[in-house]
């Protein structure tokens, strides 16, 4: 149950990145741009995927936090933009049989640089589609814990920092001057990556 619920959130979640790129994309055939060189943007997100835990683990849709902004405009190309995102997943797997029982903790957190190309005549004055390099560190603890009813229970913690490196392609589309929604495939804690955008 739990196994078909999260490929439910996730096949919802992809269905509407795609409808926000394809009404990013369809926006941008006209050629004012949305993202420039003074622009300012914060984007807070809930994201889904990423690598297994393994079979029937609980996993809560990873949280970010994101901000760019405009960098240099190249001409007849696009605006650079640098920035940085932090992040937080966890996931968590039990089970028990008769007076066994055990369990399983994975929290990660991520913090890097990141910085994107904004192509031009992919954007306009409500879309803005983008796409960039993340390149930071990833925090993982890892706890365990297995005991029975009677017995001295075992405990283990482990720490690890691995680097992170992902390539990520997104979109964003404005109601407003400054609120709008995004989305994101290919980066840190989630496969695909939906939620709020802010332009200051």
């Amino acid at each position: 149950m739990l196994k078909v619920r999260n490929r439910t959130n996730y096949i919802l979640m992809k269905k509407i990145f795609l409808a926000l790129f394809i009404a990013c994309l369809i926006s941008g055939l006209t050629h004012a741009q949305t993202f420039t060189k003074e622009s300012l943007v914060a984007n807070l997100g809930l994201g889904l995927g990423w690598y297994s835990y393994g079979y029937s683990v609980s996993s809560l849709p990873s949280i970010s936090l994101s901000v760019e902004k405009g960098a240099w405009d190249i001409e007849d190309v696009g605006i650079i933009s640098l920035g940085g995102i932090v992040g937080w997943k966890y996931a968590k797997y039990d089970w028990s049989y008769l007076n066994y029982s055990y369990d399983w903790t994975w929290a990660d957190f991520i913090v890097a640089a990141r910085g994107a190309i904004h192509p031009k005549f992919l954007s306009n004055e409500k879309a803005d589609l983008y796409g960039g390099l993340a390149l930071g560190l990833r925090f993982e603890t890892y706890k365990y814990y297995s005991g029975t009813l009677n017995g001295e229970p075992l405990k283990y913690t482990d720490n690890n920092t691995n680097p992170l490196i992902a390539l990520y392609i997104g979109g964003r589309y404005y109601f407003s001057d400054h609120f709008g929604l995004f989305g994101e495939i290919g980066y840190g804690l989630g496969y695909l990556n939906i939620g709020a955008s802010y332009k200051i």
